[in-house]
């Protein structure tokens, strides 16, 4: 089983923005089985990045002739940039849809995983009224879609592209759709509306506000409901996100605490920011 998802920002923006089913769609045993064919995709893309921007641009006044000589050319020479594709070289496979995928092996590593994320989503995927069989399939369905990022985020580096890279972002969506797909069918629309916002505000929560919170209980100083509401906005207000490496598919979030120091007298203590000094300072 893959590591953790390391969430990020980049991936609540790319799950917001995808929409309809492909016709076809890829499975993460079938992704793993093609890396070699997909790290060479990759390569070549990086190489033919700036000729391919200008390709695009001259594309509308070549004749649809020229277009169609250019393909006919054979597959065994060296692509050239004049040859290279106008579109992002995705790899398409006949695969079984997602609701078709095994169950993942019960194995020490994921029946944390399992833990982990039914801590974080279990309460809200109740709320909208799932049932514990949904329950368990939406987490399995969450579960390969960390495999899927990490797969891919291998892939990536083991071939030193860009992570930034367009293409690299369109082989990311066409492996999550089918899994977000039979998501949103068991969600609804608007459940799946609520689920992104619960994405982003639990991430808040758990990275930032909870540990916060159990530094300030342990030394008598626990943070109110209200309390625990106003830093989560705060650290909202202060975060930013950074492509550590080049070849990273997503983004580091981070926060500006000496801001969210300053901007914290509004609603805690004077003891309570003093011990959010210490807890910060502690981090650093």
């Amino acid at each position: 089983m893959a590591t953790k998802l390391q969430i990020g920002m980049t991936a609540v923006v790319v799950v917001g923005g995808i929409a309809g089913l492909l016709t076809q769609q890829l499975t993460i045993a079938e992704l793993r089985e093609t890396t070699a064919a997909n790290q060479q995709q990759i390569v070549q893309l990086s190489a033919e990045k700036a000729e391919l921007a200008r390709l695009r641009n001259a594309a509308s006044a070549e004749p649809a002739q020229s277009r169609a000589a250019g393909t006919a050319q054979s597959s065994t020479a060296p692509i050239t940039p004049r040859q290279a594709p106008r579109s992002v070289p995705v790899p398409v496979l006949q695969v079984t849809p997602a609701s078709a995928l095994a169950n993942l092996p019960d194995t020490p590593e994921n029946r944390a995983e399992r833990e982990r994320l039914f801590n974080r989503y279990g309460p809200f995927l109740r709320e909208r009224g799932l049932t514990p069989v949904q329950i368990d399939r939406f987490i399995e369905l969450q579960m390969h879609q960390n495999a899927a990022r990490n797969d891919l985020q291998a892939a990536v580096r083991d071939a030193g592209a860009k992570g930034s890279d367009p293409a690299i972002e369109a082989m990311r969506r066409q492996l999550y759709e089918p899994l977000l797909s039979e998501m949103r069918s068991m969600l609804g629309e608007d459940g799946y509306k609520d689920y992104i916002n619960h994405e982003k505000n639990s991430f808040y929560h758990l990275s930032y506000v909870e540990p916060v919170q159990k530094t300030l209980a342990g030394e008598g100083s626990p943070l109110s409901p209200q309390q625990a509401e106003s830093l989560r906005q705060l650290v909202v207000a202060n975060h930013r996100v950074t492509r550590v490496n080049p070849t990273d598919i997503s983004q580091r979030s981070s926060v500006d605490w000496d801001a969210i120091i300053a901007g914290s007298g509004a609603f805690l203590t004077p003891a309570q920011i003093e011990l959010l000094k210490i807890y910060v300072s502690q981090r650093r």
